[in-house]
């Protein structure tokens, strides 16, 4: 059985070996967010911050989408219960090339290519979950009116 204390530091040194594997990349502009074994968001890079606009450090799987402006590619609402990053919280998961339009708040828009997946200790017990993403494709503003 893992420990919260235990947890915290796993997803903290995990969160540092991933942002060193991220920020290595020079091709790609790739976003990053960590969550604890819950679903809670506890990190995001740089990047991710300038892709999404603004990520809520402590969001919950149940506000997923609402909090951070994510619609299909279709313009659809994006199920909180289905955005990648969830599904490898909550269900073990590991999810690869999904298609998400996220709207930001000052009204830029991006398609992005998500991928997410489980985090797990020595023991294979389940710490916590990641998102990578990359934008595809800047969408245009008029089309993303709310």
């Amino acid at each position: 059985m893992v420990k919260n204390s235990d947890t915290k530091n796993y997803v903290e040194l995990t969160r540092y070996a991933l942002e060193h594997r991220t920020g290595c990349s020079e091709v790609e502009h790739e976003g990053l967010i960590v969550c604890d074994v819950h679903g809670s968001i506890v990190f995001a890079n740089a990047s991710a911050k300038d892709i999404v606009g603004l990520v809520r450090i402590g969001a919950v799987p149940d506000d997923y989408s609402c909090m951070h402006g994510i619609f299909s590619a279709e313009g659809r609402p994006y199920p909180s219960s289905d955005v990648p990053l969830a599904r490898a919280a909550l269900h073990g998961e590991s999810v690869q090339n999904v298609h998400l339009v996220v709207r930001r708040f000052d009204g830029k828009a991006h398609l992005l290519s998500v991928d997410a997946y489980p985090l797990y200790d020595a023991l294979g017990a389940a710490v916590g979950a990641a998102t990578t993403f990359r934008v595809v494709k800047n969408m245009e503003s008029e089309s993303c009116a709310r």
